[in-house]
């Protein structure tokens, strides 16, 4: 099961098929108030996606931490994509 979150993380990779940035995700909380910070979200929400497959980090080492900077689609993230995209989509009778 997705979140609202992570469905249009890999909306975003889907749609442009290479490496964004994950400052992008930051206007999704432009004008809403959370108790914890956007950034802490969105990391969490990029961690488990990478952890189940979906998605890519390309991280900044530091001395002691890695710092996610780039995220790019896996073939899995896409097809999961797909498959929530067709759910999503009306049937017509015929």
């Amino acid at each position: 099961m997705l979140s609202a979150l992570q469905i249009n993380i890999l909306k975003e990779c889907y749609e442009n098929r290479g490496k964004i940035n994950r400052r992008i995700f930051l206007r999704l909380y432009k004008d809403k108030k959370t108790k914890t910070t956007p950034v802490k979200i969105i990391t969490q929400s990029l961690e488990r996606l990478i952890r189940r497959g979906y998605i890519i980090g390309y991280c900044v080492h530091k001395s002691d931490k890695c710092f996610i900077s780039d995220i790019k689609i896996t073939a899995l993230g896409k097809h999961t994509y797909e498959d929530w995209w067709e759910k999503r989509q009306a049937k017509l009778p015929f």
